[in-house]
């Protein structure tokens, strides 16, 4: 038989345009809030408007991608070297000689072309997904393969690697595992059916042989027809033939063969409740599975399978009550309206096929091209059988499917007391799936109504509402169905099971489901991508990684390849307390939390990760069909995508309710008891006594999905670590699910997503076969009769190579193991067999190569000796010629350095006449320097005979007392106290000193060269630098008293802090070059400036005080002048008072004498009468005329 890529016959393109959609709902009862359902068919909605222009977009982008491919490549043939055509299309990729990207998909392409979709790369096998039934699968294959020579290489295919896991499992008795990776779609699930099959295929035969080899002719006959029953079973699991699997496994009550038919029947029952169209994949894996095939050894049947155990990861339980358009849900629904005959539809209710229920008919698409839902049918309900199911448990399974079915047509009313009650059309559909389920319609109602809830001890109903009855309703659902898938594999894996599983040793096969980015992406997505992104990095690891510590750690010259590395992205999201999920649990546990809490703390805590942002509107929707989202985008290694963390928090506890647990109390249906309760009546309620009193803490240790997650990864990671993996990994040509259709560009990213160009160029450059000196040593060495006594492993396993006329390029000799070429594995494979000996002919090879490598070794030592005594002799014989020469040799070198000497002497000559020639002035000025500087320097040095004047510039006596002077500065410096004039000790001298100076701190602008000092090049130079070491040091001599000048001078004006950097003195430019007349007299008289200020200060001061005295007399005089003018005021404003009193006296005498002349007259003649009488008393008349005449004036 054909096997079928099930899979495969994808039809139409990527995006579909889905047919509106039909709701069974009454419009009246539509949620007030926006559901799951809802929401996402308003995406949909909002998707399918965009995507009719973007699905011609894509078109247009698949086109320009291919017309890029090939202009990529026409431009790159400049700089990419291509595979001569003869290679085109080699079956293994590590046999290309330039491995560049565009290379090797030009040789996939060449092997798709020819029906060839297997590619190997080493041990890794590249598989295409053809998208139609190939021939090279079935007995014929698996009999090629399985038979093959220990050294044949024959064509890469799933059964190879299949054979080879098996064959390393016998061999090496460790644990092997088969990693199936790739995108939705790829052609995983499919891949690992054929593993199993062919994994069942070596069992039998290892069986069958061994009954051959008993012989015996009755036992022969028997064995070549058994023989073939097991071949055909094997095969037929891929075939469609259900009765014909009845009717042998009647036939062969064998035990074994029950069991390997067992374990191939657990494949299509999975794949009927957990596998589901969707867009990318007609046949995709909605949960992850790992299935371990345990092997055991016994002497009857050789290394045989034993049993199976079958580990599942994290269905899409959403997938029950949604679908997005153009997507089905789990192929059991449909299987089952189609596939079961009339009287049971009718007894389940099933006669009005998918449209007449919501769960099958919200999505619009119920039919998939290429997969028979009868056919497929038939196969699931045999292999129920196979598996062990009793006839009640398939019943009461077919009876659970159909009431989901049923319950989903149930809708509710709610009146306006706010009492839930189910609508009066949804009772039939209430009474028939509680039929089903072995409950009763009140029972069944009052759950999908009411919710119980415990408050203070008292147990209350509440009504649900119109939105949340139907989130209830679909709970219910979702949680009926996980429930059962859960239980299925449970008993499968218990019929499956052995007794000391520990001690077997096993195959697993990982089939996951494939990476994959939709319009919406949601929990389920993150939790699908994290598990591919975990096996990308475990690829990356294991093939590249460890390769090349392992080249390190033997001492092998390796270029290091760039390592694709994803870690970043799995710790964002793994990391136990500050990871995504953790986030997402605590998030969870907040009270009132809603989605926005989650994002909020996951960008406080991931604020500029590389691998997340933040998303806030739908990618591909701008303008007016813009859709916000609160998103966040993650760069996975395949490609980044957008997950809306609507439903995180929702999906994250999805536990099921209380109600719906105890309404399966009292069930009639034993299956349904057993979905929510376990096996057996009694074990609950022992469990259930236990766990009464402390509920409150057994339900916080409850794990959320994506934490049970997290650990289930972790676990699987482990057991993946312990073993030997082969990876399979699955490419997808194209997206629009065609045969023989090539998308370069698709197959491109893919193929570098997975890091494959790197693992082939590892693979290609190193050395992927390796053993071990002492495994070798201690297997063969007793070949050697009487081996040398100084042997070593070492020499020994690189004797025996060569022996077998080994090229030094196919192998290199390590530490510890030897390593081999990719092409020599089935020489070292031969090695290792514990039957294989070593031939006359390799034994004499190694022994001459061993002795060779001892005479080569011993002939070294002969050597050495005879070379030492020949140069012995050569030595006195040069010593004669040696010395004659060395005579001329002095001759000519006390010239040289006569010579040398002159030369110097005459520069120093020109030095000096140059300093005595300088203009008087300058001269002056440089005299004075040097003579300070000569004090300073006998002081600090302890040197009295410093010499003064211009001579502390030509005379050799400076530079060592100047060494002197860096030794007590703390700069210790060789010195030579006794140097020549302008010889090598001088200059010496020179050096060190000027070493010293920048070791204290002088800096290079201020250092003179040695020839400056010593030659006298430039003797302003030098003495520049001496004054700057008496500028840097801090002793508490003041002996430079220019230096001190300058110093004081700077934190006068304050700016001595830029003195650290040193300052210019004598050179052009510098303080004492151009110098004002004060300041010269400075330098020959120090303290001239400072006196002349002092002067100065205190004429200021005098002509202060004199001012200031000036100034108090004149104020004094100010004053007194000021009082005088006052007084003089004052006195001419009394007089002028006065006379103002005299003129009125005057003018009032006037006018009393006009106005009373009589009066005057009477006076007169009073005055008469007193004259005359006058004579008598004089005196007192005069006194009495006065007193009379007084007061009349006043009285004017």
């Amino acid at each position: 038989h054909h096997h079928h890529h099930h899979h495969h016959h994808h039809h139409h393109h990527h995006h579909h345009k889905p047919p509106t959609p039909s709701r069974l709902e009454p419009p009246a009862f539509e949620p007030t809030e926006p559901t799951d359902r809802a929401r996402r068919e308003r995406g949909s909605e909002r998707a399918r408007e965009s995507e009719r222009p973007s699905e011609r977009a894509t078109e247009r982008e698949r086109k320009k991608g291919e017309a890029r491919g090939s202009s990529h490549a026409t431009r790159m043939s400049g700089e990419i070297k291509k595979n001569p055509p003869e290679l085109d299309g080699v079956p293994d990729l590590s046999q290309l000689l330039y491995l560049e990207m565009p290379n090797v998909v030009h040789n996939l392409k060449c092997r798709y072309d020819q029906k060839k979709i297997y590619t190997g790369i080493s041990s890794i096998l590249l598989a295409l997904n053809p998208y139609q039934t190939l021939s090279c699968y079935g007995q014929e294959a698996m009999e090629v393969y399985s038979s093959k020579a220990k050294h044949a290489k024959a064509e890469p295919h799933v059964y190879d690697v299949a054979e080879d896991a098996y064959r390393a499992l016998c061999k090496s008795k460790e644990n092997q595992s088969m990693i199936v990776c790739g995108e939705s779609g790829a052609g995983k699930s499919e891949s690992a059916k054929h593993l199993m099959r062919h994994l069942a295929y070596t069992t039998s035969k290892s069986v069958i042989e061994y009954l051959e080899r008993k012989g015996g002719t009755t036992k022969a006959v028997k064995g070549s027809k058994r023989r073939d029953s097991i071949r055909r079973l094997s095969l037929s699991m891929s075939s469609i033939d259900a009765s014909g699997i009845q009717k042998m496994a009647n036939k062969t009550s064998e035990e074994l063969e029950k069991k390997v038919l067992r374990i191939l029947a657990a494949n299509p029952i999975l794949e009927a409740f957990g596998n589901a169209k969707t867009v990318l994949n007609n046949n995709s894996s909605r949960f992850g599975k790992f299935t371990k095939l345990m092997f055991s050894e016994d002497e009857k049947n050789g290394v045989h399978i034993v049993g199976s155990t079958i580990e599942t990861f994290l269905l899409e339980k959403s997938r029950v009550n949604f679908q997005t358009k153009g997507e089905r849900n789990y192929h059991i629904f449909y299987q089952m309206i189609n596939g079961l005959d009339d009287e049971m539809k009718k007894k389940l209710g099933l006669q009005g096929g998918c449209k007449s229920f919501y769960y099958t008919s919200q999505s619009g698409c119920d039919t998939v091209p290429g997969i028979p839902d009868k056919e497929r049918f038939d196969e699931f309900m045999s292999s129920l059988t196979l598996a062990g199911f009793s006839d009640s448990d398939i019943d009461g399974i077919l009876r659970v499917v159909a009431a989901i079915l049923h319950m989903s047509n149930i809708s509710f009313t709610v009146d306006e007391k706010e009492n839930c009650d189910i609508a009066a059309e949804s009772k039939a559909a209430l009474a028939k799936a509680s039929g089903l389920l072995g409950v009763t319609p009140e029972a069944m109602a009052k759950c999908m109504c009411f919710r119980t809830l415990k408050i203070g001890g008292q147990i209350i109903s509440k009504p649900y509402n119109a939105t949340t009855s139907i989130v209830n309703r679909d709970s219910m659902c979702r949680a009926l169905f996980s429930k059962m898938f859960d239980w299925v594999v449970k008993s499968i894996n218990k019929v499956m099971l052995v007794g000391n599983a520990d001690k077997l040793k096993w195959i697993g096969i990982l089939d996951v489901f494939g990476f994959e980015c939709f319009a919406y992406n949601s929990f389920e997505q993150l939790c699908i991508n994290l598990a591919n992104e975990r096996l990308q990095d475990f690829f990356n690891v294991h093939v590249i990684k460890s390769e090349q510590e392992e080249y390190q750690r033997e001492a092998i010259y390796w270029k290091a390849v760039n390592i694709p590395d994803n870690q970043k992205c799995l710790d964002m999201v793994l990391k136990k307390t500050t990871g995504l999920l953790a986030i997402l649990d605590s998030a969870c546990q907040t009270p009132k939390a809603d989605d926005k809490t989650f994002t909020t703390l996951l960008f406080k805590q991931f604020y500029g990760h590389p691998s997340i942002k933040q998303v806030r509107t739908l990618p591909g929707t701008k303008g007016r069909s813009k859709v916000s989202i609160n998103g966040f985008l993650v760069r996975h290694y395949a490609r980044d995508v957008c997950y809306d963390a609507k439903e995180f928090l929702l999906k994250n506890v999805d536990s099921t309710h209380e109600d719906t647990v105890n309404l399966f109390r009292d069930t009639g249906l034993e299956v349904a008891y057993k979905l929510m309760h376990g096996d057996v009546h009694e074990e609950h309620e022992k469990s259930e006594s236990k766990r009464k009193p402390g509920r409150g803490k057994a339900k916080k240790k409850k794990l959320s999905i994506g934490g049970g997650f997290a650990k289930q990864l972790r676990l699987l990671m482990k057991a993946l670590e312990s073993t030997r993996p082969f990876f399979i990994r699955c490419v997808k040509p194209n997206l629009a699910k065609k045969p023989s259709m090539w998308v370069d560009v698709l197959v491109t990213n893919q193929l570098e997503a997975g890091g494959l160009i790197q693992a082939l160029k590892i693979i290609k450059m190193g050395y992927p076969t390796r053993v071990g000196y002492k495994t070798i040593y201690s297997k063969y060495s007793k070949v050697l009769t009487n081996p040398p006594p100084d042997l070593n492993e070492r020499d020994f396993v690189e004797a025996l190579i060569i022996a077998y006329k080994f090229n030094r390029s196919q192998f290199v000799l390590g530490l510890t193991k030897a390593f081999f070429k990719s092409d020599q594995q089935d020489f070292v494979t031969s090695l290792l067999n514990p039957k294989n000996d070593l031939s006359e002919e390799i034994v004499k090879g190694i022994r001459s190569h061993l002795v060779q490598k001892k005479v080569v070794r011993s002939m070294a030592v002969v050597k050495a000796v005879a070379r030492w005594k020949f140069l012995e002799l050569r030595r006195q014989k040069r010593k004669a010629v040696f010395a004659i020469q060395a005579l001329a040799m002095s001759l000519i070198a006390r010239d040289r350095v006569r010579q040398k000497r002159a030369a110097t002497g005459v520069e120093l000559k020109k030095g000096v006449e140059a300093l005595y020639a300088m203009d008087s002035k300058t001269r002056k000025v440089v005299e004075a320097v040097c003579n300070q500087a000569a004090n300073w320097l006998a002081t600090v040095s302890h040197v009295d005979d410093v010499p003064k004047g211009l001579k502390f510039l030509e005379d050799a006596a400076t530079g060592s007392a100047l060494c002197q002077a860096l030794f007590v500065l703390g700069c210790p410096t060789t010195c030579h106290s006794d140097a020549q004039l302008a010889s090598s000790a001088a200059r010496d001298n020179c050096t060190d000193f000027l070493h010293g100076c920048k070791e204290l701190g002088v800096k290079k602008a201020h250092l003179a060269t040695p020839d400056d000092l010593f030659l006298l090049k430039r003797p302003l130079h030098a003495l520049d630098t001496i004054l700057n070491l008496c500028l840097v040091t801090k002793t508490g001599i003041e002996a430079f008293p220019t230096v001190s000048f300058e110093l004081s001078e700077a934190k006068r004006k304050g700016t001595a802090s830029g003195l650290s950097k040193g300052m210019v003195f004598l050179r052009s430019g510098g303080v004492l070059d151009g110098m004002d007349a004060d300041r010269t007299e400075e330098l020959f008289n120090p303290g001239f400036i400072a006196r002349k200020r002092e002067k100065e200060e205190k004429e200021r001061q005098s002509k202060i005080a004199a001012e200031k005295a000036r100034k108090k007399k004149e104020a004094e005089e100010r004053r007194a002048q000021a009082a005088a003018k006052k007084a003089a005021e004052a006195e001419a404003e009394r007089i002028a008072r006065e006379k103002k009193a005299a003129a009125a006296a005057a003018a009032a005498a006037a006018a009393e004498a006009e106005a009373s002349a009589q009066k005057q007259e009477a006076i007169q003649q009073a005055a008469k009468a007193a004259s005359s009488a006058m004579a008598a008393a004089p005196s007192a008349v005069v006194e009495t005329v006065k007193d009379a005449a007084q007061p009349m004036t006043i009285r004017i």
